[in-house]
């Protein structure tokens, strides 16, 4: 059985084609590896997703998205933090696990609203599509 590995990374503040140029050229590296990036922060892919916020958290704020193109949020998670009418200052990574397993099943993953989500997505249907050698 051949085996593949994804590397999903959060972009942060970094320039996304430099970076993915970066990790291409790390050797030894299985020769079926997809590199993947969250552009801006992973947190991006919820809120680009209204929907999937509101049916996991019906009290979310989601008049504190702002407009604009998805996974252009600067701070995305302390964006969704104040969205989930939490203090961002206040937020530890268990709240940061516990939001991803509440919206994440929610996701509108035929037609992610997300660029970057939608790149992953695609990734990983070509990698369980195409045969390695």
């Amino acid at each position: 059985m051949d085996l593949g590995v994804v590397v999903l990374m959060d972009v942060d503040r970094e320039d996304c084609l430099d970076l993915k140029r970066y990790l291409l050229s790390l050797k030894p590296r299985p020769s079926n590896t997809k590199f993947r990036i969250a552009v801006e922060e992973l947190e991006s892919w919820f809120l680009a997703d209204r929907d999937a916020i509101r049916r996991a958290f019906p009290r979310a704020r989601l008049d504190r998205i702002p407009n604009g193109p998805p996974d252009q949020v600067i701070g995305a998670w302390e964006c969704l933090a104040r969205v989930l009418r939490m203090d961002p200052a206040k937020v530890t990574g268990v709240e940061k696990t516990e939001w991803a397993q509440a919206i994440a099943p929610h996701l509108d993953l035929d037609n992610p609203p997300s660029p970057s989500l939608r790149a992953f997505i695609e990734g990983l249907r070509r990698m369980l599509e195409t045969p390695t050698v």
